[in-house]
């Protein structure tokens, strides 16, 4: 599966995340917290971030553009966050994060802005239609390709596929009869993301509180051994 133009992971994770029946993205989840992680561990994988042992504090590994505009204004915040610890750079980072992931859907056409009025029009909501509904059939297939028919992921898709793990919204996402192989498959990819460098290990850990910034989601080895076990 190739890069969606100049789009971040990121977007494509919210695009999924994105229910067509209610226009909305989930409610329940630090939306904010989520992309910057994801941003983080974009960059990470592309041995762009890394962090220390330990205390796990994070700094730039290589400050070379990567040519997409979200990574690279994550870099360069980054640079000036360098030496703080994860958590701290997550909070710092996190702030407009999914407004900015939306704009860019928009731009990109993926889903159009519906502003609706309502208690005789005092109240105005805003709900998101889908219309790049090419971009998330071949996200979904490219899902099942690697969790459901054995394919070998690339690195955008295992990226997606670890995230959606790590978040419990798997099963959200990709329908399959045997869930056990589906989670099973999902955690072979998690170890071997994890092994990309200490950045890429603590997002997937747990340590940066599961990518948003809450408590409420099962820690990734609890998972993981439940699944081995």
């Amino acid at each position: 599966m190739t890069t969606q133009g100049m789009a971040p992971i990121a977007d494509d994770l919210l695009l999924l995340l994105l229910d067509e029946r209610s226009g909305r993205f989930p409610g329940n989840r630090p939306l904010d917290g989520m992309i910057a992680g994801t941003l983080l561990l974009e960059l990470a994988r592309g041995n762009r971030l890394d962090a220390s042992e330990g205390e796990r504090r994070i700094f730039v590994e290589d400050a070379t553009p990567t040519g997409i505009p979200a990574l690279d204004a994550t870099l360069e915040a980054v640079g000036e966050l360098e030496g703080s610890t994860l958590q701290d750079a997550l909070g710092a980072l996190a702030d407009g994060r999914h407004a900015e992931a939306v704009r860019r859907l928009v731009d990109a056409h993926a889903v159009r802005e519906q502003k609706q009025r309502r208690l005789l029009g005092l109240v105005s909501t805003t709900t998101w239609r889908l219309t790049d509904h090419d971009r998330v059939r071949a996200l979904h297939t490219a899902l099942e390709d690697v969790l459901v028919r054995g394919q070998e992921p690339d690195d955008r898709v295992a990226t997606i596929i670890c995230l959606l793990f790590v978040l419990e919204l798997l099963d959200r996402i990709v329908d399959a009869e045997d869930r056990e192989a589906v989670n099973h498959r999902a955690v072979d990819i998690v170890e071997q993301v994890s092994l990309t460098n200490s950045l890429s290990q603590a997002l997937m850990s747990g340590e940066s509180l599961l990518l948003s910034a809450t408590h409420s989601l099962t820690p990734v080895n609890v998972i993981v051994s439940q699944l081995r076990d």
